[in-house]
């Protein structure tokens, strides 16, 4: 495309798409002033199902919140230190 006719941006629906499912280069809708130069079938995005984590990790990150073992910030480690001078 020349700079003037080139596309901010293109859009494409993905709503129909299922877990292992993908969006090819020619899913992309077509102009006549542009042109696509990659292949059609490039996958330019793809559904996975989501990770799961670790559930011992899980539940030490719970324990640590519910034990406000959170470090604290610096901003409030800061603020202490002006109140005690």
């Amino acid at each position: 495309a020349l700079p003037a006719d080139f596309p901010e941006q293109l859009e494409a629906s993905v709503e129909e798409l299922n877990i292992g499912d993908s969006l090819s280069v020619k899913d992309l809708p077509t102009g006549k002033k542009y042109e696509i130069l990659h292949e059609e079938d490039e996958v330019i995005a793809s559904v996975t199902p989501p990770k799961l984590q670790d559930e011992e990790t899980d539940e030490e990150t719970e324990e640590a919140d519910a034990e406000g073992d959170a470090p604290e910030s610096s901003e409030s480690v800061a603020d202490d230190s002006q109140e005690e001078e």
